[in-house]
């Protein structure tokens, strides 16, 4: 009771009033005798200060007269005294009114969907089956079947193991818990060969099914046969296994960067944002409509509006477009050079990241309008690869 109280005197309306003079007890008793509340009473120097209904203020001019005190009305809160106040003003009413009507039907509207537990699965692709099923911003909530979207999106996503869905307020909460994957079966059934896909002589070989047809220390060549999976068995027939090695070699390779002397990148000048609200799916712009001049790039986000937990069906597109501005700049060999050894380092790490450099040997060619960097290597690297065996050729 205690938490509805202050609502419920801000309902019925409260009076702030003063007394002065003679006894203010007397005037006390006879509000508790007539039934009149009265709350937040303080002393005052020469005065007494309380507050009451304003049903009950109605009587204190009465009492006061009785006590033989002087009363004045220091304050007027609450809804009475504001609709009062609002009597001339049909508009603010009408104005409320529609606000309110507008609030209540926006609770029954979803505005916001929030999906979780989602991994391989992206949430656009989810969000788009619940547009195909109905369910989007400004669904009504009473429209929605849970239950049978539920059952949909299980058949529109293979993916999925699990669903639910929750209506709150305006959220609509999507959980989803996806499928786990069995374990990729290793096919040993296939007969396959194993060959080459460098140039290059052997290091190392582990054969663990098939026959090998090269040695260690052997030059290959790239699509050369290295292990054959048709094996002979003890009564001269062939027949035909998954080969499976791990072969090493020592190959040749070459990587080249081409670096122009002169080049053309964009800067960054500033960024001007640009807001807009986004009501009932319709924007409104808050900061000019109209991009800026020059170049520039644009980065978009909208965001809901917050209210007391929920969503209000309100939105602020933020845009923020990023003024660029055209530079030339002109590098000298030396420059290029080094720009050109930076850029073969990258591409050391994502193409031979998991090779072993055993030499390396770089070169470098200046030409009118670039520089041009080669690099030759000898690494060493697996260079098996797996082919099927074609079951007619055997024959």
């Amino acid at each position: 009771m205690a938490v509805f109280l202050p609502l419920l005197r801000l309902l019925r309306g409260s009076i702030l009033f003063e007394v002065r003079g003679g006894y203010p007890e007397r005037m006390i008793n006879l509000c508790v005798k007539n039934g009149i509340p009265l709350w937040d009473g303080k002393r005052l120097e020469g005065a007494f200060q309380a507050r009451t209904t304003a049903a009950g203020a109605k009587r204190l001019p009465e009492l006061a007269r009785k006590s033989g005190l002087l009363l004045t009305i220091r304050q007027r809160q609450g809804l009475p005294r504001w609709l009062e106040r609002s009597k001339k003003r049909i508009g603010l009413l009408a104005g409320a009114a529609v606000a309110g009507a507008v609030l209540i039907l926006s609770s029954s509207i979803i505005w916001n969907i929030q999906v979780t537990g989602n991994h391989r699965l992206s949430t656009e692709e989810i969000l788009s089956v619940l547009q195909e099923l109905g369910v989007h911003r400004g669904t009504f909530r009473e429209g929605v079947d849970v239950r049978n979207v539920e059952r949909q999106m299980m058949l529109h996503l293979d993916d999925l193991s699990w669903v639910a869905v929750n209506l709150k307020g305006s959220t609509a909460s999507i959980r989803v818990r996806e499928r786990v994957l069995p374990p990729e079966i290793l096919d040993v059934t296939t007969p396959s060969n194993i060959v080459s896909t460098s140039t290059g002589y052997i290091t190392a070989m582990d054969v663990f099914e098939g026959q090998a047809v090269v040695d260690v220390g052997d030059a290959v060549t790239e699509g050369e046969l290295l292990v054959s999976g048709i094996m002979e068995d003890g009564n001269g027939k062939n027949r035909t296994v998954r080969s499976r090695a791990k072969i090493t070699a020592r190959v040749e390779d070459t990587l080249a960067v081409t670096i122009p002397l002169t080049q053309t990148d964009f800067l960054c000048r500033g960024v001007e944002t640009r807001r807009s609200l986004i009501l009932w799916g319709h924007a409104f712009s808050l900061s000019g409509s109209q991009p800026p001049e020059g170049l520039w790039k644009r980065e978009a986000a909208v965001e809901p509006v917050p209210f007391a937990g929920s969503f209000l069906p309100v939105y602020i597109l933020r845009e923020n477009y990023i003024l660029l501005e055209e530079r030339q700049t002109t590098y000298s060999p030396l420059e290029a050079m080094e720009l050109a050894l930076e850029e073969l380092s990258r591409q050391e790490e994502e193409k031979l990241a998991s090779q072993e450099i055993i030499r390396r040997e770089v070169t470098g060619q200046e030409l009118e309008d670039r520089f041009l960097l080669f690099a030759d290597y000898l690494v060493e690297r697996e260079i098996g690869e797996e082919k099927e065996i074609l079951l007619k050729n055997v024959e």
